[in-house]
């Protein structure tokens, strides 16, 4: 019922040309996550889209929106933009290795994001530019403003189909919002 009503007034997340969407860009169902790279949840979230990635490569793609909690979080994710900038892949690279050591990011800080910046083979006068580059800073900021506007909270969430999910939903939350959008009746939740 809720995803119903949320299809009647669907969230609509500004799409700007040019941001990396992970998995096939051909697929018609866009996710758009507003994520935290210290955040637990988020890691948990990340792992979750990848497992919908695999299971329905044709039927989702996703785009990473930030929702930093401080400075660091900031930081990273500004990073994270940059390098999508030279390559998305080695930007997905990048998120997965921050995930991983999202422990030692939090005790250690910003060096540990720049360790895995270094295997990356990035173009580092270029990287330079881009992390100082307004826009980049601007665009964290609106899409943490999105997502408040969108009262989404704390992170993750996601927006599908223009329907709002929170915190790091199930590959079959994902699965519900695709049936019912295309107005089929989910699956049964098997036992």
């Amino acid at each position: 019922a809720n995803i119903k009503s949320s299809l009647k007034n669907p969230l609509k997340p500004k799409l700007e040309p040019g941001r990396p969407v992970m998995g096939n860009p051909q697929a018609f169902m866009l996710v758009v996550e507003y994520s935290d790279f210290l955040c637990p949840a988020c890691r948990r979230g990340a792992a979750n889209l990848e497992r919908l990635l695999a299971k329905h490569p044709d039927k989702f793609k996703v785009m990473l929106k930030h929702n930093p909690s401080g400075d660091l979080s900031r930081q990273v994710a500004l990073y994270f933009e940059a390098i999508a900038r030279q390559s998305p892949a080695k930007a997905q690279r990048f998120s997965r290795q921050i995930y991983e050591r999202q422990s030692e990011l939090a005790q250690k800080g910003l060096r540990v994001a720049l360790d895995v910046v270094k295997d990356l083979e990035l173009d580092q006068t270029r990287l330079s530019r881009d992390l100082a580059d307004p826009e980049l800073a601007q665009r964290l900021k609106d899409d943490a403003a999105e997502g408040k506007a969108f009262k989404l909270g704390g992170t993750p969430a996601f927006v599908v189909a223009g329907v709002a999910l929170r915190g790091p939903a199930p590959v079959s939350a994902f699965e519900d919002v695709w049936y019912i959008s295309k107005g089929k009746q989910p699956p049964p939740i098997k036992k």
